[in-house]
C-alpha cells in the first residue's frame, strides 16, 4: 500500500478513533505498553498531540500556540473523552 502522507494520517486517525471509542471509564487506570502512562494518560497524550495539528498545518509556531492545549483534554467521563476526541 503506497499512501500519501495525508491519506496515511487519515487512516491512522480512523484506526485510533475505533480504539478510543471502545475505552471505558473503568479502564482509565489500566497500564499500557508505555510503562510511564496508564490508559487515561496515554489518551491524554494522543489528544494533546492531535490538538496541535490544525495550528501546525496553518504554519503557527510553538510560541504562537502557547499553552492553548495545557488542560485536561480527556475530561472526567467517557462522554467527555468522545466529545474531545471528535473535536
Amino acid at each position: 500500500m503506497d499512501l500519501e502522507a495525508d491519506e496515511l494520517f487519515i487512516e491512522c486517525l480512523a484506526q485510533a478513533t475505533t480504539v478510543i471509542k471502545q475505552v471505558r471509564r473503568d479502564q482509565f487506570a489500566l497500564p499500557t505498553p508505555c510503562v510511564e502512562w496508564n490508559v487515561r494518560e496515554l489518551v491524554g497524550h494522543m489528544l494533546y498531540e492531535l490538538s496541535w495539528t490544525p495550528d501546525i498545518l496553518e504554519g503557527k509556531t510553538i510560541q504562537e500556540v502557547g499553552d492553548k492545549y495545557e488542560r485536561n483534554l480527556v475530561g472526567d467521563t467517557i462522554d467527555d473523552l468522545a466529545a474531545h476526541w471528535e473535536d
